[in-house]
Parts: structure tokens; C-alpha cells; sequence
């Protein structure tokens, strides 16, 4: 297939403060279809425990009850951008609110003209139901479900790279003398790059879930990234410390470098040492039932409350 030219191309690349639109193109585009498998680490639509906590969580008033002030804040300027009905607007709740909010911020994405009668507060208000609609449907369990089975590919192929640079890892082969594939299906030696996508729901329950200090989240804007990067220090994996030393993970939101609690910088000018990377994350990492295994603890059982058997 073709690559596409993107509308709008110079603010994105402006808004988003690095070249996420090279020369204006979008990258070739990948057909991949959603099959709700379990081994889908980027999707949970195949871990029926964050499904089920999740769909009680979302359609029950009192996950989202302290934040229905905003309704009234933003009823006015969201009707006149719409062309709401006196009717339609009145009976907005903050799940009307957060379709309409988000409609309007793909027709503004796509320069369609409307009525604005936002002041700068109430459209940011208007911007924050998306976070405050996806980061409370999760519970700190499952938020932390999703990004562990996220992150453990990627982590193990960290170590495995760590590992084989300090000499580490025996050769590993198959009875016929070839490495076998990885997680990827490609030998994991030989990954550079690897690539998730996903929608705002997990962006946004990533960065709370990782909860940096230098970063408050309001809202995910279109094309959101947030990057790891392994790196090390060659001389040092070659003539000195030759550890875990030698490392460091940086991480990336939108271009911005992420700080975390007891993250000491490492080889490189920003991003964590490779030891504190990791136990940073250990201490945020899934810890709930089945800890030990993250396929089988999205089969575990879930026991709605009396309200989520009632809404459902």
C-alpha cells in the first residue's frame, strides 16, 4: 500500500515537539486484525478479568461521580459546537460528555468550522474527560494487569540484550544448531525495534500507571508515543565496569523525557540506570492473583458488586 500525506501536518509535528510525520507522510500502513487472543500483550480485549472488572466499571455512575461538575462547566460551548438541542444537551452526562468532547476534537483535528464558545478553561475541561473517562474505568489491579502483559516482551528482550553484551548468555539452539525464535518469531537477538499500537486507553493508563514526576496527564492528544530505549556505554561494556552499569533506559512521552522516583541517570543524558529501570518497574508490576503467570490471571474470577449486576 501507499503512504499517505497528512493533513494538517505542520501542527502535528509542532503540537506533538519532535518529527513524528516524517516529510509529512504517514508510515506504511499495517492491516493487523483484533482476534482477542491472550497472547496479544498490546491489546486486552483477550483478558476476560480486565474486560469484566472494566465493562461493570464503565457503564456504573459512582466510578466517575466526583467529576460530573465538569458537565455543567462545559454544557453551554459543547451544545453551540454541536448544534445540540435543548433536549440533547440538558440530559449530558459525563459519558455523553466524553463522546461529544471527543467528537469535536476530531472535527477541529480535521478543520471543520463550528461555533466555539469555549474560554480556554472549559475547553480544557472539555479535553479532560477522555482521562478522566479511561484512567478511572480501570482499577489499580487492572491497569496494572494491562501494562505488566504490555511491557514483559520488551523487558525480556531488554535483559536478553543486556545479557549477551556482558557475555552472559551460553549460545542457545535448537537440535538442529539454529537459534530458535523468540517471542516475535524472529531470533530476539536481532531485534532493533519493536512496535505496539494502541488506542488512548492505553496510553493513558500507561502514563498513570507509571506515574512520572515531571508529567501530569490531562488528556492524550492524536498520535501519542511513548518510547523505551535501551542504551549503553561501549567502553564501558568493553574495558570497564562491564554490569548493569554500563546501561540505561530512557522513556519518552510525546518527545518528552519521563523522570521516575529513585531513578538515578545513567550512561546517557537522560532516562534511568538499567538496575533502577528495573526496579522501578518491579515495584509497580502486577502483584495481584496469578502474578506468576499473566495469561492465567486474566482468567481468574471476577465477582461484580451488587450495583454492576444490577447496571448489567
Amino acid at each position: 500500500m501507499p503512504i499517505f500525506e497528512v493533513r494538517d501536518k505542520a501542527a502535528i509535528n509542532k503540537n506533538l515537539g519532535f518529527n513524528a510525520l516524517p516529510e509529512g507522510f504517514t508510515a506504511v500502513p499495517i492491516t493487523t486484525f483484533n482476534n482477542n487472543d491472550i497472547l496479544d500483550d498490546a491489546s486486552y480485549d483477550g483478558c476476560d478479568y480486565i474486560n469484566e472488572v472494566d465493562d461493570a466499571r464503565w457503564y456504573d455512575d459512582s466510578t466517575h461521580s466526583d467529576y460530573e461538575y465538569i458537565c455543567d462547566d462545559i454544557r453551554q460551548p459543547v451544545q453551540d459546537a454541536l448544534q445540540l438541542s435543548d433536549h440533547d444537551a440538558a440530559i449530558a452526562d459525563l459519558h455523553l460528555m466524553y463522546d461529544y468532547c471527543d467528537t469535536i476534537r476530531s472535527l477541529r483535528f480535521e478543520g471543520v468550522d463550528m461555533e466555539w464558545t469555549f474560554t480556554e478553561k472549559t475547553w480544557l475541561e472539555c479535553l479532560e474527560t477522555q482521562s478522566v473517562m479511561l484512567t478511572r474505568w480501570f482499577t489499580g489491579d487492572t491497569r496494572a494487569l494491562l501494562n505488566s502483559r504490555i511491557l514483559r516482551k520488551p523487558l525480556h528482550v531488554m535483559q536478553r540484550k543486556v545479557d549477551n553484551l556482558l557475555g552472559r548468555n551460553a549460545e542457545i539452539t535448537d537440535n538442529d544448531g539454529n537459534e530458535p525464535e523468540g517471542f516475535f518469531g524472529v531470533k530476539e537477538d536481532e531485534l532493533k525495534l519493536q512496535i505496539y499500537s494502541g488506542h488512548d486507553d492505553q496510553i493513558d493508563n500507561h502514563l498513570y500507571w507509571l506515574n512520572p514526576t515531571n508529567y501530569e496527564l490531562l488528556f492524550v492528544p492524536f498520535a501519542s508515543q511513548i518510547t523505551y530505549e535501551l542504551k549503553y556505554d561501549d567502553t564501558c561494556v568493553a574495558f570497564a565496569a562491564r554490569d548493569e552499569s554500563c546501561f540505561t533506559v530512557g522513556v519518552r512521552y510525546n518527545g518528552q523525557e519521563l523522570a521516575f522516583s529513585g531513578c538515578n541517570q545513567g550512561v546517557d543524558e537522560y532516562g534511568c540506570s538499567y538496575n533502577d529501570f528495573v526496579a522501578y518497574i518491579d515495584s509497580i508490576w502486577y502483584s495481584g492473583v496469578d502474578s506468576d503467570d499473566l495469561n492465567a490471571a486474566c482468567f481468574q474470577e471476577y465477582t461484580p458488586s451488587v450495583a454492576a449486576l444490577f447496571l448489567q
